[in-house]
């Protein structure tokens, strides 16, 4: 079972994940096409 401090820093996680990096990543990929593909490519790639 997960701890309230557990909890709540994967509750942040998933909110900073939904919108702030979101946000980001639109920003990225309007502006800086190529590191948006670098970065899709080190996140989206399977090993």
């Amino acid at each position: 079972m997960e701890s309230s401090a557990q909890y709540q820093a994967i509750s942040r996680v998933r909110r900073k994940i939904e919108d702030e990096m979101t946000t980001d990543v639109e920003i990225l990929r309007e502006n800086h096409p190529d590191l948006y593909e670098e970065l899709r490519g080190a996140v989206c790639d399977p090993e």
